[in-house]
């Protein structure tokens, strides 16, 4: 059986769409529910809610929600994928936390297509 896996909503700095975000989100959908069983947006949004409830908003690291959320769903691994834009530029970030470790893949591109994107997307998560 796969193991579960989380996946956070990607986040993004600079400009990009709305539409170009999603379609990148379902890419990497995609690509990690070949390999785990992902945990419904629902209860990680529930966890995440109960996380901000329990930690004061500032002490809410993003170390300390990510474990403590982990701990909830009880669940070891958390993806979280960053789009940062600048001009022609996109950088994707994809970030995996266990109980043991965090890794974080990066990738660069110049002048890149959404479905350009969405390969790296998928070699990122490979390369993971």
């Amino acid at each position: 059986m796969k193991p579960e896996g989380i996946i956070v909503p990607v986040s993004v700095l600079g400009a990009v769409t709305e539409i170009r975000k999603r379609m990148l989100q379902n890419s990497l959908n995609d690509e990690l529910s070949k390999t785990f069983r992902i945990v419904p947006q629902e209860r990680f949004e529930a966890a995440q809610e109960r996380a901000f409830q329990e930690l004061e908003y500032e002490q809410c690291t993003e170390d300390q929600c990510i474990m403590m959320i982990q701990d909830m769903l009880q669940v070891e691994h958390l993806f979280h994928m960053e789009v940062i834009s600048e001009g022609s530029t996109i950088q994707l970030s994809l970030k995996l936390v266990t109980l043991n470790e965090k890794r974080t893949k990066k990738d660069f591109c110049d002048g890149c297509s959404t479905q350009e994107l969405s390969n790296r997307v998928r070699l990122l998560v490979v390369e993971m």
